[in-house]
């Protein structure tokens, strides 16, 4: 008898995985990532070609099929997503544009000015809404629409959907372009507490009404059936249910989910992020902290998310530099060979997501070991800095009591890595048996959603499987926070817009 399985898209800013989850146990039966390069046309753009994107998807899924093909029978197919990216889309949904990131700038300069003119808290309360973030504004698909509206009115006037990544996919497969509710508000034009399009914050945006007319709805929320994926035919019609942001998969995935006191999820990749279930509701105060809130479908709780954003991208040029050709698997021999012990005399700031790096204690007598040494410190310093902010005063606020850290993800897999995490967070870190947190939490939301569990718990009870737990080492996490304040006073003089 074949293997009930969830087809599991993770669909990341750099490439998309697919992946197939054995809906009994959480097993990947298959897995395969399709990368896809960005592009920058001129200093501050930062897209993605949409075609390429949805060829990395149906390949991924191609190659699934294959190594799957009578051995696994798919009951639904979910997402996980990256947030915050436009796509401005004709009338037959076809696009007019690149998906442009969220770290895309072009808005942040003369159109954000503009913006901020208008006083838009100043309009929010005056019209009974939620502030806007200024710290998104700028970033957010609202204010990039309003750019192209300014700067190229060729486009603008033909567009009439305000897509992101969710919706040209799910617009590609020929379902309903909805909206999930843990992306919907992030464009920044949703009345958060009645689920709608505002037309007064579209207004605000001078964004024609009909650009934002799409369902709102939850992650769970069936949108469709497809009987095919680029060439491959199903047997029957598979449901296609949309998804949540990558955030909410994977903290689902780890199995951090609200019931779980004490566990914070961690998920080490490109970025590298901390997040945690909360029922704090004060929007006001999320910049600050550095934690941005993401709405889950637990009513009352959002995931807060926030980290060291370039750890994957900071081990990949290390590697580039100093051996090329080797590949990802170089990590696994240099970490084996590294030693934690707080002895080091390098220092090392990685600020790429600032252009802002630094290294300090170099001498003729440093190998390329000493660095790798030194950045995989500087790494964990910044992750350590993330749960820091504010003095701690976010989790304090949110009433959140940190005993475990939960992680997941590619760089997980080096059990060195990880003990120099425990070491330097002063806490238990337990891995997931599996390196892909996003896939398993898109399998845990589409196995409740289907129904072959009763809540996400009980999903996340069969299908995430935990495994090994590094121990903090009492005597080295001494020597590492008494370290610290010598890294601290560097970083600053690196990157002073950062100092807390």
């Amino acid at each position: 008898m074949a293997r009930e399985a969830i087809l599991a898209f993770d669909v990341g800013t750099s490439s998309v995985k697919a992946a197939a989850v054995d809906v009994k146990n959480g097993e990947l039966v298959a897995y395969k990532s399709t990368s896809y390069p960005l592009l920058f046309p001129q200093a501050g753009y930062i897209e993605i070609d949409p075609d390429t994107l949805w060829d990395a998807l149906v390949s991924s899924f191609a190659q699934v099929h294959k190594e799957t093909e009578g051995v696994c029978e798919f009951i639904g197919i979910c997402f996980s997503w990256f947030s915050n990216c436009l796509i401005l889309a004709d009338k037959d949904m076809k696009p007019l544009t690149n998906i442009l990131q969220f770290e895309d700038a072009r808005a942040a300069g003369d159109t954000f000015e503009y913006f901020k003119k208008k006083d838009p808290n100043g309009y929010c309360k005056e019209h009974n809404l939620p502030p806007i973030s200024m710290f998104l504004a700028p970033r957010g698909e609202a204010l990039k629409t309003l750019w192209f509206k300014q700067n190229r009115p060729d486009i603008f006037e033909k567009a009439r959907y305000m897509f992101d990544n969710q919706q040209f996919v799910l617009s590609r497969l020929g379902v309903e372009p909805a909206q999930d509710d843990s992306l919907s508000y992030q464009k920044l034009v949703e009345d958060v507490r009645k689920r709608e399009w505002s037309a007064d914050l579209l207004d605000l945006y001078e964004i024609p009404h009909d650009l934002c007319k799409e369902r709102i709805v939850g992650c769970t929320e069936i949108v469709g059936e497809v009987d095919h994926i680029g060439e491959v035919k199903f047997p029957k019609k598979i449901p296609v249910i949309i998804g949540a942001h990558d955030e909410i998969c994977g903290t689902f995935g780890t199995g951090c989910l609200p019931e779980k006191k004490g566990s914070i999820a961690n998920i080490m990749g490109t970025s590298d992020t901390m997040c945690f279930f909360s029922d704090y509701t004060n929007r006001e105060e999320f910049p600050s902290s550095g934690y941005l809130p993401v709405r889950t479908p637990f009513g009352r709780y959002n995931v807060y998310g926030h980290g060291y954003t370039m750890t994957g991208a900071a081990l990949e040029w290390y590697a580039k530099q100093y051996f090329p050709g080797e590949g990802r698997g170089v990590f696994g021999r240099l970490f084996g060979e590294a030693r934690f012990d707080a002895k080091g005399s390098v220092q090392f700031v990685p600020g790429f997501n600032r252009n802002k790096v630094g290294m300090r204690g170099i001498t003729l007598k440093t190998t390329p070991m000493d660095i790798i040494t030194a950045l995989a410190e500087g790494i964990t310093y910044e992750c350590h800095y993330s749960m820091q902010r504010n003095d701690g005063m976010m989790f304090d606020e949110c009433g959140v009591h940190i005993d475990r850290i939960v992680v997941s993800g590619g760089g997980s897999q080096s059990d060195s890595f990880l003990q120099l995490r425990a070491d330097i967070m002063g806490l238990p870190i337990q891995r997931t048996d599996s390196p892909h947190a996003c896939s398993i939490g898109v399998a845990v939301i589409a196995a409740t959603s289907l129904g072959v569990y009763g809540s996400f718990g009980q999903a996340a009870d069969a299908i995430v499987r935990l495994g090994v737990t590094f121990e903090p080492n009492g005597q080295l996490h001494d020597a590492y926070m008494a370290k610290e304040p010598a890294y601290k006073e560097f970083r600053d003089v690196i990157n002073p817009e950062v100092r807390h």
